[in-house]
């Protein structure tokens, strides 16, 4: 009975670390786990409801997704988090100090989607460039045929 209270209490310091970090609120997590890590299965009962939601999406590192996310952050430890905030991806640090557990959140990584949507307006800079620039030899043109 003491070992489910401990374990309790560590669940019950981890959600509010969470929440101090705001990281329930910001958007949804993107939590990276291993079938052989024993410590994922504590978070993931940590989120059980975050995961049932939707808010929190569980993402094996054995999966393309999973690869992909860890090359590009540098994850070599799981569990993992990463903050999709719908505009960005962060990933996210755990570690204990003293008796509290500590969640930080490093700078953001542009979603592809926003990286997407960026590209998109670069293509649609330019060629807005050659339109004008076309137009100015057009009216250049005329200009010289009416003298």
């Amino acid at each position: 009975m003491e070992e489910d209270a401990v374990a309790e209490e560590i669940r019950n310091r981890i959600r509010e670390a969470f929440v101090e970090a705001g990281l329930l609120e910001e958007g949804r997590l993107l939590l990276l786990t291993d079938k052989r890590c024993l410590g994922c299965e504590a978070v993931k009962e940590m989120l059980k409801e975050e995961l049932e939601s939707g808010a929190a999406v569980e993402i094996d590192v054995e999966s393309e997704e999973g690869k992909e996310l860890c090359e590009k952050f540098g994850i070599e430890e799981v569990p993992a988090i990463i903050l999709d905030t719908g505009k960005e991806l962060r990933k996210c640090e755990i570690r204990t100090e003293g008796d509290d557990l500590v969640i930080e959140c490093g700078e953001g990584e542009e979603s592809d989607k926003e990286k997407m949507g960026e590209e998109e307006q670069a293509r649609e800079r330019v060629k807005g460039e050659a339109t004008s620039e076309s137009e100015r030899e057009e009216g250049k043109k005329k200009e010289l045929e009416e003298d």
